[in-house]
Parts: structure tokens; sequence; C-alpha cells
């Protein structure tokens, strides 16, 4: 079996941002195609067509065509009667798995970049201190309360 790690959402590249943290829940938010595919961002549901437009700073409209994949997610868009859920690589990646020999029993890990955001008059990235798995730098003496950081804070 292969482990098969695969990135997925907005990040610096794709949409030029992380994808949002509501609340602390993880959006992915589908990346821009720039050629027609069968979904827009302005077809999915609240509020994914505001926040792809307010966090890329409006360079990407909600008409912009996106690419759904992992498409995992039933209620985001209108289904035919026994939708499953899809993984589809197309192109170079595609291409990529295949040479690999990536097939039936291999398992896949999707990741992505995530962030905190707030909502003032459009949404927008919270500053980093609030991000997941931030801890601020205490100054020495905070850290540390043995006879050695004393001594330390003695000479200073």
């Amino acid at each position: 079996m292969r482990i098969i790690f695969s990135r997925k959402g907005f990040d610096s590249s794709a949409g030029g941002c992380p994808s949002p943290l509501l609340d602390g829940r993880p959006v992915s938010l589908p990346i821009p195609s720039a050629t027609p595919s069968p979904t827009r961002f302005s077809e999915l549901p609240p509020p994914i067509p505001v926040l792809v437009s307010d966090l890329s700073r409006g360079r990407i409209d909600p008409r912009s065509f996106c690419h759904l994949d992992p498409d995992l997610d039933a209620p985001s868009r209108p289904r035919a009667p026994g939708w499953r859920g899809a993984f589809g690589q197309a192109g170079a990646a595609q291409g990529h798995l295949r040479r690999q020999g990536v097939g039936v029993g291999d398992l896949f890990l999707f990741w992505g970049l995530f962030r905190n955001v707030q909502r003032d008059r459009r949404w927008r990235m919270r500053p980093p201190r609030s991000d997941v798995g931030y801890r601020p730098r205490r100054r020495q003496h905070d850290q540390r309360n043995d006879g050695h950081t004393q001594q330390h804070q003695q000479q200073v």
C-alpha cells in the first residue's frame, strides 16, 4: 500500500491565500480553474462565494470557475440520485500517479493550508497570533525560574 499526501484547497499558489477556519472549523475552498468547468464559485453554498471574493481581495470573482477535488460534500451542490463522492486528478497530476503505479488499495491523505478569519465589513485573515498552533514566545525569565535564569537576570 502506498500513502499519497495530496494538497487540497486554497493556498499561496492556488487562490493566493489559505483556506479559512470559521469558528475553528476548516472550510477548504475549491481551487480556481482557468478553463471552464462544471462549477462556478457562485453555485456553491454561502458563505463560499463571498469568502472567495473577499479573501482574494477581488482577484477571484464568484462567477469564476472552480475545481472540486475532492468532491466529497454532498450538500454543496444539487446531486443526482445515487451520487457518490469523487477524487479526480487530471493532466500532469494524473499522469504522475499512473507512472507511480498508484491504484486500488492505496491511501490518499488530503491536507491543506488554513488560517482563522474574521468578518468586519468583509472577510479577512486574522493576525497570525490567533492561528491554530501559535504560541507567543515568552521572555527567558518568564520561561524558567531556576537558579541559572535568576543569576542571568541579576547580571542584566
